[in-house]
């Protein structure tokens, strides 16, 4: 994955076009995932300034999500690489059952690949403790290596700020050099919250960062933006957008390779051929297909994103009693601009690579209490070079120094 190193002859090309939809980029996306075969599992809590939807039964979380623009490289399964420009952030954890703790993957670009991928000591632990079942397939070992995205998530709550506290003193946690106190921000309780007859610094909204598994990573951006996408953006129409064609994006050329009115093609076939490059049987060019829309009630029709809309959101118990919740966007709004006492809030972005970048070897150690040896397999470890993304350096904070322990929110 794209963690801003630098391979010996490594060439990635954007896979997209200048109309590529986010419905198609997000599922060439997974689809480049789903055929490295990566495994599943629950990943580490690291950081702070999160958000989870709620699990109360009749409350609703309520925001916005804020578009990203993230310049991720990824491979598919015979190792070409590609460059993503991305609204939101992809990243590996791993979590070590047996400690309780997790870390961020270093494996890089071709983490999955055993022969070809940088040290991590998560990698190593994954691989050399999953053991052969009875039925001769391997089963999950001591670490688990997930696939988890991070989005820009802009709440529709009050937020309060106060001092921190420290828990065993239950005095506020203090800065040394200039004797102020350490400050956080708190959601607001609401009726019966006690920090509001405080009178201390509130806010209406806050940017955060919602951190999911696969799971909800694909409710969010296949199921519910699917139903989503059926409003025009333009003139804010429920259910009013139908697709005419996908044509060739070749300027020159334009033939329509799917004609909606007498295609024999199943929706599973539409949907494929859709999602990935396709070679135009006229001007023989292999392009992202370029969709002709229409609009029942406008004649400028435009897809809504789960970008366009606010959305209220919760989670739930899965109805099969397994451990993970399931994602639920019980409603959204017609497209339209950011509501203008949020904007400001939503002015600045997260620096997703840089919070969310690999964890180096010694702090991976230390997590996973490995002591002395050189991580096995994959090539010699390279120093990060800076291609858009941040370096890490010994010594500086690193996935997974916050809160410990799985994260069971996909």
């Amino acid at each position: 994955m794209g963690f801003g190193k630098e391979r010996e002859g490594l060439n990635a090309v954007s896979p997209y076009g200048a109309n590529v939809s986010f419905q198609q980029r997000t599922a060439f996306f997974l689809k480049q995932q789903s055929e490295q075969k990566q495994r599943k599992g629950a990943g580490g809590n690291l950081y702070g300034d999160k958000f989870k939807p709620t699990m109360e039964v009749n409350q609703l979380d309520e925001g916005r999500l804020i578009k990203g623009a993230y310049e991720y490289i990824g491979c598919d399964r015979n190792k070409n690489t590609y460059k993503h420009l991305l609204e939101y952030w992809p990243y590996i954890s791993h979590y070590d059952g047996r400690e309780e703790r997790s870390s961020i993957c270093s494996g890089g670009i071709f983490h999955n690949f055993k022969d070809a991928r940088d040290p991590c000591h998560g990698c190593d632990l994954f691989w050399s403790t999953r053991e052969t079942g009875p039925d001769g397939k391997k089963k999950k070992g001591r670490v688990s290596k997930s696939d988890q995205y991070a989005f820009n998530w802009l709440h529709y709550h009050p937020y309060h700020k106060i001092p921190q506290v420290d828990r065993e003193t239950g005095q506020a946690k203090m800065n040394a050099e200039t004797n102020e106190p350490y400050y956080e921000w708190v959601q607001c309780d609401g009726r019966l919250c006690k920090i509001c007859p405080q009178n201390v610094e509130t806010v209406p909204a806050r940017l955060l960062k919602w951190e999911m598994g696969i799971q909800h990573f694909t409710a969010l951006t296949v199921e519910y933006q699917s139903q989503v996408g059926n409003t025009c953006k333009s003139c804010g129409t429920r259910d009013s957008i139908s697709t005419i064609a996908y044509v060739c994006s070749n300027e020159a050329c334009g033939e329509a390779v799917i004609d909606m009115r007498d295609t024999t093609l199943s929706d599973a076939d539409i949907i494929k051929i859709k999602n990935e490059p396709a070679t135009c049987t006229q001007c023989k060019k292999e392009s992202w297909l370029t969709e002709i829309m229409q609009c029942s009630n406008c004649s400028t029709p435009d897809r809504s994103t789960i970008f366009d809309v606010d959305l209220k959101v919760r989670r739930m118990p899965m109805s099969d009693g397994s451990n993970g919740t399931q994602l639920i966007v019980s409603s959204w709004s017609a497209p339209h601009p950011i509501d203008p006492r949020y904007v400001v809030y939503a002015e600045k972005t997260f620096d997703m690579p840089r919070i969310y970048q690999p964890s180096d070897l010694e702090f991976q150690a230390r997590q996973f209490r490995i002591t002395g040896g050189a991580p096995a397999g994959g090539p010699v470890q390279r120093t990060p070079v800076n291609s858009g993304f941040r370096n890490y350096a010994a010594g500086q904070q690193q996935g997974g120094g916050g809160q410990q322990g799985p994260n069971y929110g996909s």
